[in-house]
């Protein structure tokens, strides 16, 4: 996009030091903005020219003044992702809290374009983890909306509120639907979001996605049937230990009446279920774990197989050694 500028502000965009200089001694009027409203320092940001940034700092330029959007340079260098220059327009009193024409704060702004190293640098100078802006939006909902995984685990860690809702209703977990990554989603996830939430039109972050037509529509039904089998129970007891449970009952049956031939169950049993267990480990996707009832039939049969071998093989052979 092409700006209507200044002598000097074109001069700053072109990082020209020398000429800079020379106009600031000739009386050049450093805080003078172009039609959009940028500053030369809103372009030094832009660029990451810190040396030119520190020398219109030192001749009085203003580190308060907004474009057009009311974008600081803070805001410009929060978007750059400059970690140095955010440091020295913080050191020179930039304001953390100034809002532009969108409600966000630096802080939102980092996040919502997943500028990771900025987002930690600007939380380290006392900014809550759940600092709201005008839309009552956490940096949580930002890096959930840009599908920045690093971000959100980071923010999670440091207590950021998953439940948290904005005015619309919408969480965090809303806005990952619509994120392009669904690790950020399964971060969420496994953080304790709720999959049922729903914002102020009675959409949950399901319905969102099928609504927008999201590729994480079929991610998040997979999550649903998950959670669905998670908090299942029968009996009062969960669908999961009884994955568990039914394989090692089945088994114990088979021992049971065939007694006998219970050792070469367990021999030609194992490698299948070692296979099964192998591809559900390793396999299946990390997200969704291992699959309990492979792990069930595995246990069972290493347990079958030792119990045939201590309890009804070593009999035999110490009689045996005993008689000759």
């Amino acid at each position: 996009m092409e700006f209507s500028s200044t002598n000097f502000i074109n001069t700053v965009r072109e990082g020209d030091f020398n000429k800079i200089q020379e106009m600031v001694k000739q009386g050049q009027e450093i805080n003078e903005k172009d039609q959009q409203q940028t500053t030369a320092l809103h372009w030094c940001a832009f660029n990451d020219r810190y040396d030119i940034a520190k020398f219109l700092l030192d001749n009085g330029a203003d580190i308060s003044l907004v474009d057009i959007n009311r974008h600081t340079p803070l805001h410009w260098a929060c978007a750059s992702g400059s970690l140095l220059f955010c440091h020295l327009l913080i050191e020179n009193g930039a304001d953390l809290y100034q809002t532009d024409i969108n409600g966000l704060m630096p802080l939102h702004l980092a996040a919502k374009l997943n500028k990771s190293l900025v987002c930690f640098y600007l939380l380290s100078k006392g900014l809550s983890v759940d600092l709201l802006d005008d839309n009552q939006r956490t940096p949580l909902h930002y890096s959930a909306m840009s599908g920045s995984s690093q971000i959100t685990r980071f923010l999670i860690r440091k207590g950021a509120k998953i439940d948290s809702r904005d005015i619309e209703g919408k969480t965090p977990f809303h806005y990952s639907a619509l994120s392009p990554n669904s690790e950020t989603i399964s971060i969420i996830y496994e953080s304790g979001g709720d999959l049922n939430v729903q914002d102020n039109e009675h959409r949950t972050p399901y319905q969102v996605t099928r609504e927008s037509n999201s590729l994480m529509s079929k991610f998040i039904s997979d999550l649903k049937i998950e959670d669905y089998l998670k908090h299942f129970k029968i009996f009062g007891i969960g669908i999961y230990p009884l994955f568990f449970i039914f394989p090692f009952a089945i088994f114990f049956l088979i021992d049971f009446f065939f007694v006998f031939t219970s050792f070469w169950i367990s021999i030609t049993i194992i490698p299948i279920l070692a296979y099964s267990f192998f591809k559900n480990c390793y396999i299946y996707p990390k997200s969704h774990g291992m699959n309990p009832a492979a792990f069930g039939l595995y246990c069972y049969a290493i347990f079958c197989f030792f119990s045939t071998m201590i309890f009804r093989l070593l009999p035999n052979i110490l009689s045996r050694k005993y008689l000759i």
